[in-house]
């Protein structure tokens, strides 16, 4: 099975990894992704269940809903002086397009 890599999906991937590394590598929820995107839920979990399809990265079970592993990376917390919360707001919204 082959799907392609859309910009959106790619704007996806990269909105879960900024996530991931600017909140100590916790995964965003799908109400954040779909806030974040303007894309219902249901379009958001094609997304992901594509990008896992294609091996970028790998969802945990039932009931643990938030968490999204990206495939080849580990997660180091960031050490950038003068960083703060607003800055990595600003990161989401240049994802997004």
């Amino acid at each position: 099975m082959s799907f392609a890599f859309t910009l959106t999906r790619q704007r996806i991937y990269e909105y879960i990894v900024l996530f991931k590394g600017m909140n100590n590598g916790n995964s965003p929820s799908m109400r954040q992704m779909s806030v974040a995107f303007g894309l219902s839920t249901s379009v958001i979990y094609d997304h992901l269940n594509r990008l896992e399809a294609i091996g970028l990265i790998k969802r945990g079970r039932i009931g643990e809903s938030r968490m999204i592993d990206v495939i080849g990376s580990t997660w180091t917390p960031p050490r950038v002086h003068g960083y703060s919360e607003s800055d990595g707001h600003k990161l989401l919204e240049v994802v997004k397009g």
